[in-house]
Parts: C-alpha cells; sequence; structure tokens
C-alpha cells in the first residue's frame, strides 16, 4: 500500500493533506481521504485543526475549495499589512519634516531645534585649547604674521572637497619668505642667553625635519595627512620661538588687558554667580580700604575686620543678589522701546536700592555683633540721606547700565561705579 503525502503552506495558514490509496487495483471500495488544517489566523481559532474525512468522488472540488479560502484569506491580510506600511511611513516622513521646526506657540514640542554650528575655513575662531594658547602667546609681528598664515591651511583642511593647495603653497611660501628674511629680528627679541637655542629652533623651523621647505613639499605633493604633521610641527616650532621672546613692557600693556578680559568671560560661561561674586567680594574690600584711607587712616594701617566685613556682605550677598535682579529686571521689563531705560532706572533706584540698603547694613551690624534694636536705629537714621545720596550719581550710570551694557556684563560696570562712588563719599 502506498502513502502519497501532499502538503500546502500559504502565510500563516498550515495545510496538511494526507491521501491513503490503494496498492491494489482490485480493491473496490473507495478509502476516505483526511485533510488535517491548522488555523493560526482566526484567534478564535487559533491552535485548532479540523479534520476533514471524504471519499475521493469530491476530494478535487474540496480540495479547490480550501486552496480559495486560503489565497483569499492571504490577500486580505496581505492588503491590511500593505496599507498599515504606507500609514507608518507617512507617519515618519511628517516627524521627520516637522520635529527640528520651532512651532510657533508649541512651547510644550518635545524636540529642539539642533544648534548648528558651521564649521567654514572663514571661521577664524580656535576651536582647540592649543590654538588657542598658541594664539594668547605675546610676540613681535613677524611671528605672529607667521602663525596666521600657517594658521589659515589648519581652516582650508577641515574643506571635506577638494583642497585649494594653491593657498596653501601660497601661505607656506609667505611665511617661509618671513622667516627668511626676518630673521634679525625674530632672534634679536630673544634674550641672549637663550639665543642659540633660538637660532636652533630658527633653523629647525625652516629646513628641520617637518620645517616649511617639507611642508612645501607635501603640499605640492597634496598629500593631506602629512600636510598636517608637518603643519602642527611647524606651528609648535614657532610656538617655542614665541615663548623665548619674553614679555616687553609694551606687550605687557598691549596683552594683559586683553587676556584677563577673556579669562573674566570665560569664567562668567563656565559659572556667572560665582565670578560675580568674586568680583563684588573684591570691589567691596577695596572700596572699604579707599574709604578708610580717605578717612585719614594711614596707607597699610587699616581696620582689617572692617574690610573683611565688608568683602564678605559683598561676596555672599551683593554678586548672588545682584545677578539675580538683572534675571528678574529683564523678565519684568522685557521690552524694546526707549523708554523701557528709564523706567529700569526708577526700578532700580527706589525698589531695588531700598532692598540692598537694608540688606547691607543690616547683615554689617550682625557681624558687627550689635544688637537688633542699634541696627534698627541705625538703618532708620541713614536709610533715607542713603537713598536721596545715591541720586546724585547712579540714575545717570545706570542710564548707561541699562541702555548699552550686555546683561552679564552689568555687575562689573556697577561694580566698578562703585568704587567712584565710595570714594566720592568718603571726601
Amino acid at each position: 500500500m502506498a502513502f502519497p503525502l501532499s502538503s500546502a503552506i500559504i502565510s500563516h495558514k498550515l495545510s496538511f493533506n494526507a491521501c491513503i490509496a490503494p496498492s491494489l487495483r482490485r480493491l473496490t471500495f473507495r478509502l476516505p481521504h483526511f485533510i488535517l488544517c491548522f488555523n493560526s489566523i482566526d484567534p478564535r481559532k487559533l491552535g485548532s485543526f479540523r479534520i476533514h474525512c471524504m471519499s475521493n468522488g469530491n476530494r478535487s472540488e474540496e480540495l479547490k475549495h480550501q486552496h480559495s479560502t486560503l489565497v483569499k484569506s492571504y490577500m486580505s491580510t496581505n492588503g491590511y499589512k500593505k496599507k498599515l506600511g504606507s500609514l507608518i511611513a507617512v507617519i515618519l516622513v511628517v516627524v521627520q519634516i516637522s520635529s527640528p521646526l520651532p512651532l510657533v506657540g508649541w512651547e510644550f514640542w518635545p524636540i529642539s531645534p539642533a544648534n548648528a554650528v558651521l564649521y567654514s575655513p572663514d571661521t577664524k575662531v580656535p576651536r582647540t585649547g592649543e590654538l588657542a594658547l598658541r594664539r594668547a602667546i605675546p610676540a613681535n609681528p613677524s611671528m605672529k604674521a607667521m602663525q596666521d598664515s600657517l594658521e589659515e591651511i589648519l581652516y582650508l583642511l577641515r574643506i571635506p572637497q577638494i583642497k585649494p593647495y594653491g593657498t596653501m603653497e601660497g601661505n607656506v611660501k609667505k611665511a617661509l619668505k618671513i622667516a627668511t628674511d626676518e630673521k634679525g629680528s625674530i632672534l634679536a627679541s630673544v634674550p641672549a642667553d637663550l639665543r642659540e637655542k633660538g637660532s636652533a629652533l630658527h633653523a629647525s623651523l625652516i629646513d628641520g625635519k617637518n620645517g616649511l621647505q617639507v611642508l612645501l613639499g607635501y603640499i605640492k605633493d597634496k598629500d593631506a595627512d602629512k600636510v598636517s604633521v608637518a603643519l602642527a610641527s611647524s606651528l609648535d616650532t614657532i610656538a617655542e620661538l614665541e615663548l623665548l621672546q619674553g614679555w616687553t613692557i609694551y606687550e605687557i600693556l598691549r596683552y594683559a588687558p586683553q587676556h584677563n578680559w577673556t579669562a573674566y568671560e570665560e569664567a562668567l560661561k563656565a559659572n556667572p554667580v560665582l565670578a560675580k561674586m568674586v568680583i563684588s567680594g573684591v570691589v567691596y574690600s577695596l572700596g572699604d580700604w579707599i574709604a578708610q584711607c580717605f578717612e585719614g587712616k594711614p596707607l597699610f594701617e587699616f581696620d582689617r575686620a572692617r574690610m573683611f566685613r565688608s568683602g564678605l556682605v559683598g561676596f555672599t550677598l551683593h554678586g548672588s543678589l545682584s545677578h539675580y535682579y538683572n534675571q528678574i529686571c529683564e523678565e519684568l521689563f522685557p521690552f524694546q522701546g526707549w523708554w523701557v531705560v528709564p523706567v529700569k532706572v526708577a526700578f532700580d533706584q527706589t525698589i531695588w536700592a531700598a532692598i540692598w540698603n537694608s540688606i547691607y547694613f543690616t547683615v554689617l551690624g550682625f557681624l558687627r555683633l550689635e544688637s537688633p534694636i542699634n541696627i534698627y536705629s541705625e538703618l532708620k537714621a541713614t536709610f533715607w540721606p542713603m537713598l536721596t545720596a545715591g541720586w546724585k550719581l547712579w540714575p545717570f550710570a545706570h542710564l548707561v547700565t541699562y541702555g548699552l551694557i550686555p546683561v552679564e556684563q552689568r555687575l562689573l560696570w556697577v561694580d566698578c561705579v562703585e568704587l567712584i562712588w565710595v570714594t566720592i563719599l568718603s571726601t
């Protein structure tokens, strides 16, 4: 007896057809035909199976009907899948297009726009600490001219397309000409005891292993990797030469304020409240010392405890409170009209001045270990005279404060005027 087997697998439905036929033709009876169908599409029939028992007579019709049903079910399911896929694709496209856009009035929009930075060769901003430090080294004009010429190649190397090797070659030739023609002025600024080392560095800059001549050859070969290595070496040699030159009086007067201002701005970005606290502490200490000197005390025999108390109040209270006051003031008056400046000045010289004067005298009284009654009496006696005395100077100073000075720089300006004000009061 033979047992031919046939099976059909369509999508999620599994049909297993078993046909049992007699091997002997002389048998006249028809054996039944078994069909086992597993259904995994209909949730109600999940895991169930059906057994059909039929004769060979209607086997063909039943198999056609079964196959047609399975194909229709598959096509229907496949259609739903395509529609669902298309819907998901449309949603993703809409989200991708709209998410970077800052929608007006949608403050709760979860995706903030990206802050793009264009790395253009024309952007002359140092992007590494090494480059920033190299620029901060004072040097004569010849050294700075070579440094600027070579640093421009750093930006040109960032161009991802065809690199302008012709421009790079011109920059290196310019630096090479300066190094050759201005050798005397470059080495003249080096101290005598370091002149020999300076000569060796100068020679290395021109004809060294990765000097300007070698750099020029790499550029002609259009080898970007070797150009980058030789360029870094040449810039390091220039920095070493600049360090050997030392500081002249002219360079101190020229660069020290610039470097201090840069350091101050970096401190403001890193920790604005602490930076302003330090400034106010120094200014209040210095102001009290000036006041004591004008009162007749010797220059170095002043009341250090009094100066410490004043500086402590400036450090702990004035710097931090002024920082937040300026923020609140901008929130209260967020307008751009010309009339906003006098309004801010009036608010400063009434509400804020009254609050700060009261805090200042109260805290100083407690630091002097005075009783609350004495503190209140002194505050009551000096409150109005101190407030009106400030109107002789501060309204004019604050026209500049609120009209010209950026918010983050206002405290420094106010503290500088404070020193002048303390000197005027002391006289």
